[in-house]
């Protein structure tokens, strides 16, 4: 939810002044999914991919970007930047 940047100090607050009912009730209107009610996704599994001669690979980084909601990942093989960008959207499914 959008809105949940804009409310989360005053959250912390509440919270920390033992105003856990209007905490919740401020999370439960400002973080709750607007679209989803907040169903979580449930992995299947684990997926391994292996490609051949990428044994031996150099500076292996990811990132993970919130505010764009991507994943990137990078690696090197001999002088080969090797690169892959997700991007992942909870409305629509994807």
């Amino acid at each position: 939810n959008p809105d949940a940047r804009d409310v989360l100090q005053e959250v912390r607050k509440l919270i920390f002044d033992n105003k856990f009912s209007k905490a919740q009730a401020l999370i439960d209107q400002k973080f709750i999914s607007k679209t989803s009610h907040g169903m979580p996704y449930q992995t299947v599994g684990n997926l391994r991919v292996f490609f051949p001669g990428h044994e031996n690979y150099s500076g292996y980084y990811r990132e993970l970007d919130l505010e764009n909601a991507t994943a990137l990942s990078r690696y090197k093989v001999n002088d080969v930047t090797y690169q892959t960008r997700v991007f992942s959207s909870f409305p629509h499914q994807v």
